[in-house]
């Protein structure tokens, strides 16, 4: 019988002989196999992870290895957990367990239950659970109830249906052991609803419309299943929340059960919970079914007036509608005296502060057909409530609930004008106190102290490994400048350089090589390759701008030139750290560092220089006077710099792409921005000619996917934030086209709005982009950069601006910012370019604390859009909004299109909405 050992044990495993291994395992003697469990053991760890795979893997042997050779439960599973030992459909299910017969093993249940647990909570495969449901069936063990389990279960139950000929889904979870143990935490575990909805052919194609409502209906109409306890369940999981795609399996299940009337009455509190705060799908479900009861003279008006004041807040037209409707029938079947009716009529004007003016003006009128019915007390509260509404429907709502007024005629002539209109509940213009002077205030906060010490730079070192941040680079390039002299620096990086050699190392070209490269020249540790290689003459002399494709490529040269430049001439400083986190520098501050350098006899690098002087703030007269005492040729340059201005504003042109098809149709249209130096003389820094210059394309294109983070990007050019917009254009365009997929954000949109200088053409259109963005997150990203904006009343005054502004019909001296922005709100929403829905639900937002700005936008954009000649969609919700921020700022005027449109015959909502905005303006 050959001896067990770790060479034999691993071929067979290798070769997938189960048969033969099998049979060598069973052969040892009991104390063989468990004197061999520790070499096993050792083996396995040994084992590198590129050894594991010699054309197919050991897994499945080594796991007969395990149950034969180790002595307890914990330590085979510990074992089969590690690594590609996981693999454990590999393991042959039927030789473990005849090795464990053998072995008249006490803890095979143990072991499945242990397995059991391990399962990964995510990514569990059907056949890794069957693995484990072997073992706890074969001994009849009770699973642990994990996420992982019972995910693993509902994938094995669904994917059984297709396991030979084709199953209803009800029979396979009829023929599962644990369907009575399990079936209880799908319903209570949030986070195993999408394992409902799996996609499964229906005989025709492939769906996927979940299977699993009707196959647990029909468990209950067998009996299988109890209906109480099932329908019980189904409405605390509708109760407890969530996604409408999780919940839309329990909703199916509720409609497959078809609850009577004596079931729905037990849960009607339940379901006017629903109507106020679930899901639309589940808000209509719970919607009917109180309607049912209503109808059967089964709900009673507690739970009416509750499931209403929730209903009347939502956004869906639809639920409202039907909500109205039902109060209304309920104040028609109280009888005359009844003092609910006050309530509910009351209740009935909770929508007044509804959003859409449509459902304002349908609860007045529904409440006006019934206001006779009202006490003295409840006309004075409702028109307390009435307050509220706006144009037309504040004065109906005057003459219907002031107490003295005439009975309102329906056609009659028209009533003296309300007061001014009011905006929707919780919608107050921001106090003058809330609003900070940008032009005083220091914008950002200051920079973090530099690091003190060896081991907190190796730690920052390893926070920018896993995450790069403008602030955590400059902190680590001036600790590492800094600290180059300190005792055991080199002790202390170099573990770092070996943990992350695919960061530090390895690459050929980034910043962290870079970084890694600058590392080595400080402590001394190797040559420095890749910096060197950098074509220097060509940076030096601007000959090859594509050495900066994106002005964050600045940051990467500097890292570089820390490497490159090291070993010839240390510097103990650098220039260009900032003084604040958005990247700027203090004149004074940078003055003394350059006082410093004079007085130590060094020069500072060039690229470090020069990115200092693209980031120094304005100096005093004080500062001025003292940069004058400099005698250095970069010290002479440095006060020239500061008396100057520093760099002149480049000139941001708008650019229009476009691409068509072969018959000239228009396929897509882009405006982006192109940049121009705004220099008159040769005083230029070597960075002018890469960051000032933009040229772009005529056709839209991905030239503009740059990877780069937001924050590195600003912190280039901390006062000017037109340059970075209009490099970052066509990334932030694209938010408003690409399929979710595309990885970028409009986080860099805040960020230009926190810095300064002046806000032109590319900013402009960075925002307008942005509040037109796919993703919601993205919108309020752009929302905030707006109110921003907007506080400071910017005036567009880069070159270009007032060409700018003209062109796109904006009226001559009112280039503000807001203005600007509706103006090219209203170029790229009239042909669809930016959605006008998003940028609807953006502005909403915005008007909540500058409505003035809001309707600075809208009355600027919605002259080319009501001109457009196909209507925007979504035209009537952005006319809406229009009326809310023109009550709510006050607005008065005449807009030539709108009249025209409000003058139209017929009753579509787009004309509604228009002669609502021009009877607020005009009256």
């Amino acid at each position: 019988m050959p001896e067990l050992t770790w060479e034999i044990v691993a071929r067979l495993a290798y070769a997938r002989d189960s048969a033969a291994l099998t049979g060598l395992l069973l052969d040892a003697s009991e104390a063989e196999r468990l004197a061999f469990g520790p070499v096993l053991e050792s083996g396995i760890r040994a084992t590198r992870e590129d050894d594991w795979w010699h054309g197919s893997s050991p897994g499945g042997g080594l796991a007969l290895a395990a149950i034969a050779c180790l002595p307890t439960a914990a330590r085979v599973a510990a074992l089969l957990g590690r690594g590609e030992m996981r693999r454990w459909p590999e393991i042959p299910a039927d030789r473990f367990l005849e090795i464990a017969a053998a072995r008249g093993l006490p803890w095979l249940g143990d072991l499945g239950v242990r397995l059991a647990d391990r399962l990964p909570r995510r990514d569990v495969w059907p056949d890794t659970w069957r693995f484990a449901d072997t073992l706890l069936a074969t001994t009849g063990a009770v699973p642990p109830i994990t996420e992982g389990f019972v995910r693993g279960w509902l994938r094995a139950v669904h994917e059984s249906r297709w396991t030979g000929r084709p199953t209803p889904l009800a029979d396979c979870f009829r023929d599962s052991r644990w369907l009575d143990l399990l079936l209880p935490h799908v319903f209570e575990r949030d986070e195993l609803a999408g394992e409902l909805s799996p996609p499964w052919f229906d005989g025709t194609g492939w769906t996927r419309v979940p299977a699993f409502p009707g196959a647990i209906a029909e468990l209950v109409a067998d009996g299988r299943l109890e209906r109480t306890t099932v329908l019980d369940a189904t409405v605390d999981r509708l109760l407890r929340g969530g996604k409408a795609t999780w919940l839309r399996p329990f909703a199916l299940l509720h409609d497959e059960l078809a609850p009577t009337v004596d079931e729905l009455a037990g849960h009607a509190a339940d379901y006017a919970r629903l109507l106020g705060g679930a899901p639309p799908p589940v808000a209509g479900l719970a919607q009917r079914a109180l309607r049912v009861l209503d109808d059967a003279g089964r709900l009673e008006v507690t739970i009416l007036l509750e499931a209403g004041a929730g209903a009347l807040t939502r956004p869906e037209k639809t639920l409202v509608t039907a909500e109205l409707a039902a109060l209304e029938r309920l104040v028609r079947r109280l009888p005359d005296g009844d003092g609910r009716v006050d309530e509910v009529l009351e209740t009935m004007a909770g929508a007044f502060h509804h959003p859409s003016l449509d459902l304002r003006e349908m609860a007045l009128a529904r409440i006006t057909g019934l206001s006779t019915r009202l006490t003295p007390g409840g006309r004075a509260r409702l028109a307390e409530a009435s307050a509220v509404l706006t144009g037309e429907a504040a004065t109906r709502a005057a003459a219907l609930f002031t107490p003295a007024a005439p009975p309102l005629v329906r056609g009659g002539p028209p009533l003296a004008p309300a007061g001014p209109p009011l905006a929707p509940a919780g919608w107050q213009p921001a106090s003058p106190a809330a609003v900070p002077d940008l032009a005083v205030a220091p914008r950002a906060a200051p920079a973090p102290p530099p690091i003190g010490t060896p081991a907190e730079l190796a730690e920052e070192i390893v926070a920018l490994v896993h995450d790069e941040t403008s602030t955590g680079w400059e902190r680590v390039l001036a600790g590492l400048i800094t600290l180059a002299a300190a005792d055991g620096l080199a002790a202390v990086l170099t573990p770092v350089l070996l943990r992350y050699p695919g960061q530090l190392i390895e690459r050929r070209w980034g910043r962290l090589v870079f970084l890694g490269e600058a590392i080595r020249a400080a402590t001394g540790a190797t040559e420095v390759t890749a910096a060197t290689r950098v074509a220097w003459q060509s940076v030096h002399d601007s000959t090859d701008p594509s050495l900066i494709d994106m002005p964050d490529g600045v940051l990467t040269l500097r890292v570089a030139e820390i490497a490159a430049r090291w070993a010839a001439g240390p510097v103990p400083l650098l220039l260009a750290i900032p003084t604040r986190v958005d990247g700027s520098i203090d004149a004074a501050t940078l003055v003394t560092r350059m006082a410093s350098a004079e007085a130590g006899g060094w020069e500072p690098w060039p690229l470090d220089f020069e990115q200092a002087l693209l980031r120094v703030g304005p100096a005093t007269e004080a500062v001025l006077d003292r940069a004058a005492g400099l005698g250095s040729a970069r010290g002479r340059q440095l006060a020239a710099w500061l008396r100057s201005g520093g760099l002149p504003d480049p000139v941001s042109t708008p650019f229009e792409q476009a691409s068509h098809d072969r018959e000239g149709r228009l396929v897509a249209r882009r405006v982006v921005a192109v940049l121009d130096s705004g220099r008159n003389d040769d005083a230029g820094l070597v960075l002018e000619t890469a960051l000032v210059t933009l040229v772009r394309r005529p056709r839209p294109g991905y030239d503009g996917a740059h990877e780069y983070r937001p924050d590195i990007l600003a912190a280039v050019l901390p006062r000017h934030r037109e340059v970075i917009a209009a490099w970052a254009l066509p990334d932030l365009a694209a938010l408003a086209a690409l399929a979710d997929a595309d990885g970028r954000d409009a986080t860099l949109l805040p960020l230009l709005a926190e810095c300064s200088g002046p806000a032109g053409p590319a900013l402009v259109l960075a925002v307008t982009y942005g509040l037109g963005a796919r993703h919601e997150p993205d919108r309020v990203a752009a929302t905030d950069a707006f109110l921003l904006l907007s506080a400071e009343s910017t005036t567009a005054a880069l070159p270009g601006a007032a060409s700018f502004t003209t062109a796109l019909g904006t009226r001559p001296g009112a280039a503000s910012f807001t203005t600007a922005v509706g103006a090219r709100l209203g170029d790229l929403g009239a042909d669809g370019t930016v959605k006008l829905g998003r940028v609807t639900s953006a502005l909403t937002n915005a008007a909540g604390s500058a409505p003035g700005a809001v309707w600075a936008v809208l009355s600027a954009a919605l002259p080319p859009l009501l001109r457009a000649p196909h209507t925007p969609r979504n035209l009537p919700d952005l006319l809406e909004l229009g009326t809310h921020a023109a009550g709510a700022s006050h607005a008065r005027g005449e807009i030539t299109e709108l009249a025209a449109v409000a003058g139209r015959s017929g009753g579509s909502r787009l004309v509604r909405e228009a002669k609502r905005l021009h009877g607020w303006l005009t009256r």
